[in-house]
């Protein structure tokens, strides 16, 4: 009912209304998320109406579905397969993959019948080509939507089943538990221990990119103070409040984590490319409240530092040179720069060596 237009809307809201009187029954489908503008015939009809909505088909609705739009051939109880395992029995996704396939040439009308000569692996990789985020996105509910956005979000799984529940809007227990039952059926996450983690990786810059601008810093808030709840290193509150806007208070975790680094050189988390990454988008911030050359050498040097560890070859040779240089100018550490150089390339020369004795033909 959402895609037609106002004429057609006023008819049936029309019958709609005298519909009660009389041995009729007037059905639409739309879509879940459509609010009727005011003063349109679209009111009217939803006043007269009673929503139900639809729930997940089974296979064996979904067989139905599909045998009433390609006859009953025997061809149909794979493409039934297929279609409920990449749609997960959602009725539109449904719908709108049974065009798509038609529309790839996958399932034509030849003859007065319908012919399917594919195998599951090309309908699925059709189906699944169909199918943008938005549309897959589309085939969950409210809440699962909701979940699976901030366990996209949590791309360095710090968050816990019971923080998950705390940055839900909701924060009601029970339907954050039918949202991750919801999830797991249709196969977008699993579990490992009490962490929430993705199937489908390459889904996740997609579903982050969607989440509004307003709602994405409200997460990035809530994870900066999940950070300091847990004690987790200051390094991943620095980068939650830089990604928030919060460039005074990023500056201020990332201090603190320098003082952890001093109490812990050794720590993994050095190796974390959260900590490279973070380091340098401060040290190359401008205009920071309490900024000064100090900092921004003290930063410089983190980063140089971290690098070492890291030994990335690309940036050592296109930023790290750079960054030395201001670290020399900003702070006269001259001797550490010069040092850390040397280390760093050292590194460089070993890996060097090591790739060019794994790659040297063997003698014969």
């Amino acid at each position: 009912m959402h895609t037609i237009d106002e004429a057609s809307i006023a008819l049936l809201s029309g019958l709609a209304a005298v519909a009660a009187e009389h041995r009729f029954m007037l059905v639409c489908s739309i879509d879940r998320d459509f609010k009727a503008s005011d003063g349109s015939a679209s009111v009217l009809l939803e006043q007269c109406s009673r929503r139900v909505e639809l729930g997940l088909l089974t296979l064996e609705q979904t067989r139905t579905l599909l045998a009433s739009l390609f006859d009953d051939g025997p061809y149909i109880d794979v493409l039934a397969a297929v279609a409920h395992r990449r749609c997960h029995g959602n009725p539109r996704a449904l719908l709108e993959a049974a065009r798509g396939l038609v529309k790839a040439g996958l399932v034509r009308h030849e003859g007065g019948t319908w012919l399917i000569d594919q195998g599951p692996d090309v309908l699925s990789a059709a189906i699944d080509g169909e199918q943008g985020i938005e549309q897959r996105l589309s085939s969950l509910s409210p809440d699962a939507v909701e979940l699976i956005e901030t366990v996209a979000f949590d791309r360095h799984s710090i968050v816990d089943l019971g923080r998950h529940l705390r940055l839900s809007r909701h924060r009601s227990s029970i339907r954050m538990h039918r949202a991750l039952s919801e999830l797991l059926e249709t196969q977008w996450v699993e579990l490992a221990e009490d962490r929430i983690h993705l199937i489908h990786e390459d889904r996740r810059e997609a579903i982050v990119a969607q989440i509004p601008d307003a709602r994405r810093r409200e997460l990035h808030v809530a994870m900066a103070e999940h950070c300091v709840e847990q004690a987790f290193p200051p390094v991943y509150e620095a980068h939650h409040r830089l990604e928030a806007g919060d460039t005074a208070g990023a500056v201020a975790a990332l201090d603190r984590f320098h003082v952890f680094v001093d109490q812990n050189p050794h720590a993994e988390i050095l190796k974390h490319p959260i900590t490279l990454e973070t380091t340098e988008a401060i040290s190359r911030l401008q205009n920071v409240p309490g900024a000064h050359p100090a900092m921004s050498a003290k930063y410089l040097a983190a980063t140089a530092l971290n690098a070492t560890y890291r030994a990335l070859a690309e940036f050592t040779a296109e930023r790290l040179p750079a960054s030395l240089a201001a670290l020399a100018h900003f702070s006269g550490l001259h001797d550490y720069a010069r040092l850390t150089h040397l280390l760093i390339a050292r590194k460089s020369c070993t890996c060097a060596r090591s790739h060019s004795s794994s790659s040297a033909p063997r003698r014969v």
